[in-house]
């Protein structure tokens, strides 16, 4: 999971050489853990090749849902509850 979100923030900024995420820890004693890396080209391809697997089985209508406390602040909420209005209205659709 750690590795797509890099390898995705990699994407939205091409012209950058390195991508990190900062992570607090929260322990008694809170720390602050940076992961660092670099993506190569064929990181980039298999991240776009799974993206684009994932979008074919969900527009194909194999949407499996897994609730939980993530589902307020999640971006896709709609599609789960079925409010294509909603859907419509704030997610961009490609074709």
């Amino acid at each position: 999971m750690l590795s797509d979100q890099l390898t995705a923030y990699q994407l939205a900024e091409p012209d950058a050489t390195q991508s990190a995420l900062c992570v607090l820890i929260k322990t008694k004693e809170p720390r602050i853990e940076w992961h660092k890396t670099k993506r190569d080209g064929q990181q980039l391809f298999d991240y776009l090749t799974k993206a684009q697997r994932i979008a074919h089985e969900i527009d194909a209508g194999h949407f499996y849902k897994r609730p939980g406390k993530w589902c307020s602040w999640c971006d896709y909420l709609p599609v789960c509850v079925g409010n294509t209005q909603q859907v419509n209205e704030t997610l961009v659709q490609i074709r």
